[in-house]
């Protein structure tokens, strides 16, 4: 009886673990890219920094962005905007160190987490300077288009 008792124990206490979800938080250093090259040539690499209701961005078109303010809600990312359409796209997909954003789930595409020192969130606070950003950021948009066995133009 008592091995039985242990053993119940021992199964929910594992079920109770397993059911414990990860608080998921937004506010990080994201990075994603086309998975194959686009019609200009481009995989389209963009960086992103969000913090609160804040969105800063760099892409391969536009070194750095003027920062926006975003809402999130249910699953929803929409810009804080009074003079356009403020609807960016919803969430689908959220892991540890990705996500997925979009309007659909065929119309989306995959942030991941951006481990690296010389990314925007330390180019806004000051830690690092534009120059040592830059220079990051092209080495890393290259070895995507090196990944994708693409040639960067």
């Amino acid at each position: 009886m008592t091995k039985k008792l242990i053993l119940s124990l021992i199964i929910i206490l594992l079920l109770g673990c397993n059911e414990k979800k990860e608080k998921w938080n937004i506010s990080s250093n994201w990075y994603s890219s086309s998975s194959e090259k686009l019609e200009d040539n481009t995989i389209d690499y963009v960086e992103i920094f969000m913090k609160n209701d804040t969105v800063h961005i760099c892409s391969e078109y536009m070194l750095r962005i003027i920062p926006r303010k975003m809402i999130l809600k249910n699953d929803s990312l929409f810009y804080n905007s009074k003079t356009e359409s403020n609807f960016i796209g919803n969430i689908f997909k959220k892991t540890k160190n990705s996500f997925d954003l979009g309007t659909n789930n065929e119309n989306k595409r995959t942030y991941y987490k951006l481990e690296n020192f010389k990314n925007l969130e330390n180019l806004i606070g000051g830690k690092i300077n534009e120059k040592e950003f830059n220079s990051d950021f092209t080495k890393r948009m290259v070895n995507q288009y090196e990944k994708l066995r693409i040639e960067f133009k």
